[in-house]
């Protein structure tokens, strides 16, 4: 019972980490340009265009720079979400 109890209340306190984590991205992503929205969608194509080029022959030459373009874009949102503050 006591180990029940322990991992409800471990339960509690990660989901209120993780509802904090969320509250801070969520005002940080409000605070984004216009810009910094389309960098996002080229993000989410450029990753589409990969994992498209995984299986497409015509396409395979170039899936190593769409990889490199998501990356690129991705370590600059957690960079700007979560360590940027310049605001």
């Amino acid at each position: 019972m006591k180990q029940t109890l322990g991992l409800m209340v471990d339960g509690a306190e990660i989901r209120n980490r993780v509802k904090a984590y969320a509250r801070y991205a969520v005002a940080k992503i409000k605070m984004l340009d216009l810009w910094e929205f389309v960098l996002f969608q080229v993000s989410l194509i450029s990753l589409g265009t990969w994992l498209g080029t995984v299986c497409a022959k015509t396409m395979k030459r170039f899936r190593h720079l769409f990889l490199i373009a998501f990356l690129g874009s991705c370590i600059y949102f957690v960079w700007r979400i979560f360590w940027c503050t310049e605001e």
